[in-house]
C-alpha cells in the first residue's frame, strides 16, 4: 500500500484534501489527524456522504471525533501534548513507539484492500516523522501550504491554542528558537508556527530520502487541473473532478471570514525581521512572496 503523509501546519484545507482523496481517488483511504472514529470513516462512503448527516463535515462526525479524542485517543497518540515533550527532550524511544503504533494501524486498511493511504495533519513533521520514515522508507509527501497571513488569521479566528500543536518558541525542539516571544500577539505566534513548519519541512527533506513530494497550495485544492496532477503524480486512478469546493470554513462554525488587514501585514513583517537570514533562506515559499492585505 502506498503511504502518503502531509507536510503542513493546519487550517489550510487538509480536511478538504482528505475528503477529495477519499471521494475521487480509486482504492484510496485518507484520514485527517488520526486516530479517527469509525463513524467518520464510514462518513466518507457514498451512501452516507450523499445523505450528509454522517458525512465528514457533519455535526455528528464532529462530536464523534471530539468524544474519541477525549476518551480513546489522547493527545500523545495523535502526536501532540506529551509527544512534543518527547521531541524537546530527545526521547527517541517513546517517539519510535508512537510511530510503530501509528504504522500498525495501517494494516487494517491493507486488509480491506485499499492501495493508497493519506494522512493529513500537522504532527508528522512535528513529532513522529523521523521515526515513521525508518519504518516506511518509501513514504511520500504532500507539501500543503497556505498563504502565511491567511493561515495565521484563520487560526486566530477559530480561537485555537497555539501551544496545543507546538512547543513554545524558545524550546530546544524548535529549529527557529526565539527568546522574548511573550511579546508576540496571537497572530504573530501563528506566523511563527508557519515559519517553523516550513523549516521542519526543509530539514526533513534535507536529511531523509523521500520517494516523492507533491507541492500544492490551499487555493489550488478546488482546481480540477491541480487535483488531477496530484492523483497522477502518485499514480492513482481517479474519478471525475466534480464537487471540488472548500470545506471546514470559518463561516460554517459561525466565525468571521478570514480577512487580512494592513495591521496584519505589519505584524507579519515584524516576525519575519526576527528570523535569522540563514533560516529564512531555507523557506522557498517566501522567496517570491509579497504580503498583501485585502
Amino acid at each position: 500500500m502506498q503511504v502518503i503523509y502531509t507536510a503542513t501546519l493546519g487550517r489550510n484545507g487538509s480536511q478538504n484534501l482528505v475528503d477529495t482523496f477519499n471521494r475521487l481517488g480509486v482504492d484510496c483511504i485518507g484520514e485527517h489527524e488520526p486516530p479517527d472514529l469509525p463513524m467518520r470513516q464510514l462518513g466518507h462512503r457514498p451512501f452516507f456522504r450523499k445523505r450528509g448527516w454522517l458525512g465528514p463535515a457533519s455535526r455528528v462526525a464532529y462530536f464523534g471525533q471530539s468524544f474519541q479524542r477525549k476518551f480513546f485517543a489522547p493527545d500523545e497518540l495523535m502526536g501532540r501534548g506529551q509527544a512534543l515533550e518527547w521531541v524537546e527532550h530527545g526521547n527517541t524511544a517513546r517517539l519510535a513507539d508512537l510511530a510503530r503504533r501509528r504504522v500498525q494501524r495501517l494494516e487494517r486498511f491493507k486488509r480491506r484492500g485499499f492501495k493508497h493511504y493519506l494522512e493529513a495533519g500537522p504532527y508528522f513533521l512535528r513529532t513522529y516523522g523521523r521515526q515513521t520514515h525508518q519504518l516506511i522508507p518509501d513514504l511520500k509527501l504532500v507539501k500543503l501550504t497556505r498563504d502565511p497571513l491567511q493561515n495565521a488569521k484563520s487560526f486566530v479566528n477559530r480561537g485555537k491554542d497555539p501551544f496545543r500543536i507546538s512547543l513554545r518558541p524558545d524550546r530546544h525542539g524548535n529549529i527557529f528558537q526565539l527568546r522574548g516571544w511573550e511579546s508576540l500577539s496571537e497572530f504573530q505566534l501563528y506566523v511563527y508556527l508557519w515559519i517553523e513548519t516550513e523549516l521542519k519541512f526543509a530539514d526533513f527533506v534535507a536529511n531523509h530520502s523521500v520517494n516523492g513530494i507533491f507541492s500544492i497550495e490551499t487555493s489550488q485544492l478546488s482546481d480540477p487541473n491541480r487535483i488531477t496532477e496530484l492523483f497522477e503524480f502518485f499514480g492513482i486512478e481517479h474519478r471525475s473532478m466534480d464537487g471540488l469546493a472548500a470545506t471546514n470554513r470559518a463561516e460554517e462554525h459561525n466565525r468571521p471570514r478570514t480577512t487580512v488587514t494592513p495591521e496584519d501585514v505589519d505584524a507579519f513583517n515584524a516576525v519575519i525581521d526576527l528570523v535569522p537570514p540563514a533560516l529564512l533562506d531555507q523557506i522557498e515559499f517566501l522567496k517570491d512572496y509579497t504580503p498583501v492585505s485585502e
